[in-house]
């Protein structure tokens, strides 16, 4: 969808790297990107480094939160996917 909308997608993994991501983040912004998405492998809260708090563009975590909310966040819930499944699932036929 995002490519389809003109944009074009940049993607650095560094792995939570305290030196590197603040560099990739850096270059990132450098070259103009209009959005950042800041992503965790597994969903939990976490301290949002300071630099990005002082970045002039939108910033969304993903997989992840912080404890003041001061971005918005997309988080899976696995109860309602786990309820969707087996609704799903019971639909199809499925009884065990």
């Amino acid at each position: 969808a995002s490519w389809n909308a003109g944009n074009v997608l940049l993607v650095a993994q560094t792995l939570g790297d305290s030196v590197m991501e603040p560099r990739a983040i850096s270059a990132l912004t450098k070259r103009g990107i209009s959005a950042l998405i800041y992503m965790t492998i597994f969903t939990r809260e976490i301290t949002a480094p300071d630099y990005l708090y002082g970045l002039d563009i939108p910033v969304i975590l993903l997989n992840c939160y912080t404890a003041d909310y001061a971005f918005p966040a997309v988080v899976p819930s696995e109860i309602a996917g786990g309820q969707s499944s087996t609704r799903h699932l019971i639909s199809h036929g499925h009884r065990r």
